[in-house]
């Protein structure tokens, strides 16, 4: 659980409800033969015509910053939102910073902002 979060252990009493539910499963990235079996759809992604967000946590070390930048340049209708202060769990590390961000999709929470641009970066 540590690694989820940019500093866990100076908050955590307060990710407890998170902590101590979760369960973990194993996902294999072998195939049959015990080979990697590696998914690359970077060569798809330029012809995506939708709308894209790419959120990312400054300290994440599932998916980091660095995979973010790509996926960003690669996407030709992207936007790219970088939470300074959360690894992959910005949602609850940060929700004031996320919340906004997510008005990206049109929707918004109530008492949030209305559809407009990221505020952070």
């Amino acid at each position: 659980m540590p690694a989820y979060f940019a500093d866990y252990w100076g908050r955590e009493k307060e990710f407890e409800p998170f902590r101590n539910p979760a369960s973990v499963t194993y996902i294999s990235s072998l195939d049959a033969n015990l080979a990697p079996d590696a998914i690359d759809d970077r060569e798809a992604l330029p012809s995506l015509t939708v709308p894209t967000l790419v959120i990312v946590g400054h300290y994440d070390l599932i998916c980091g910053e660095r995979w973010a930048r790509e996926l960003n340049d690669l996407l030709p209708h992207s936007q790219l939102a970088v939470l300074e202060d959360s690894a992959h769990m910005g949602h609850v590390e940060e929700p004031e910073e996320f919340t906004p961000v997510t008005t990206f999709t049109g929707w918004v929470s109530p008492g949030g902002a209305p559809n407009g641009a990221i505020g952070v970066s």
